[in-house]
């Protein structure tokens, strides 16, 4: 497959690091969110420890966007590394994984890339922020191979376990599990729009009032805006009792047959996010 073949979606990769900031630093602010997105589309310059941190996750992502994944100099490799860490990598390691390199170009695959990702897990060639660097790393290798980005698919929370246990055959399980999950999230996403959307939740309203009880639901983001795409969950707020969170999000994902981003009214209502959605929400109930 050639990088060309790839339709990239500029908002996917926002939104993947995006996520990773959050991860570190909690639920954005208005201007922090405003100051990344800057950064992103190259308007300002990294001013701050967010938008700093923000800026070398982005260098690290696209040092294999711009350089075509080739993957033939281990100077990309050091400088990936070296981007979104604050200690040199150990070169016991690094020597290893230049030997692997040399197969790229003895072999013309990039398959390898997968297994130099493992290794570096593994080994712990990441001294900081590694689980940072493995999702950037293994989503790009995911969308290089026309699967789905990590972050929007159920299989999420085990990626994320098989980091921490540093498992390489759980890796390479989770990999297949995903293949095979990624055809029928595809076509699943053909089939679903707004319309779609609120058939399957009209026909079903009786039994989601009488099971969950809620003051109301709305649809937002991309579903209503018309800019979904194959990667696009659902984005849907409620006004409902906190513990219903969990099991009307299941039920929903299962009435849907695609993944459901669920916010609970009172978790966000006096929050930056919520001023942000409130300009384009469709409400349903």
């Amino acid at each position: 497959m050639n990088i060309e073949d790839i339709q990239y979606n500029k908002k996917i990769d926002f939104k993947i690091l995006k996520n990773l900031c959050v991860s570190k630093f909690g639920e954005l602010t208005e201007k922090y969110y405003n100051d990344i997105q800057n950064v992103y589309n190259n308007k300002d310059f990294a001013k701050n420890e967010v938008t700093l941190y923000f800026e070398k996750l982005k260098e690290s992502f696209y040092i294999y966007i711009d350089k075509k994944i080739t993957l033939t100099d281990i100077d990309h490799l050091y400088k990936s590394i070296k981007t979104v860490n604050y200690k040199e990598p150990n070169m016991k390691y690094m020597y290893v994984l230049d030997e692997k390199l040399k197969k790229i170009k003895e072999n013309n695959t990039y398959e390898i890339v997968e297994e130099i990702l493992y290794y570096s897990i593994k080994n712990k060639i990441f001294y900081s922020d590694t689980y940072e660097v493995v999702t950037l790393l293994i989503n790009f290798s995911l969308i290089w191979n026309g699967i789905t980005p990590i972050v929007f698919f159920p299989y999420y929370k085990l990626f994320k376990y098989a980091v921490n246990c540093n498992d390489i055959f759980y890796f390479n399980d989770l990999i297949k599990k995903i293949q095979g999950f990624n055809y029928v999230y595809r076509e699943k996403h053909k089939k679903t729009n707004i319309k779609s959307i609120l058939e399957k939740y009209y026909d079903n309203q009786d039994e989601i009032k009488r099971l969950f009880l809620p003051k109301s639901i709305y649809i937002y983001g991309s579903y209503i805006l018309e800019t979904n795409n194959e990667y696009s969950d659902i984005d849907i707020l409620v006004d409902i009792d906190i513990w219903h969170k969990k099991k009307i999000k299941e039920y929903l994902e299962e009435l849907f047959e695609i993944p459901v981003d669920l916010s609970v009214y009172s978790e966000i209502q006096n929050t930056i996010f919520y001023k942000r959605i409130s300009k384009y929400m469709r409400r349903i109930k």
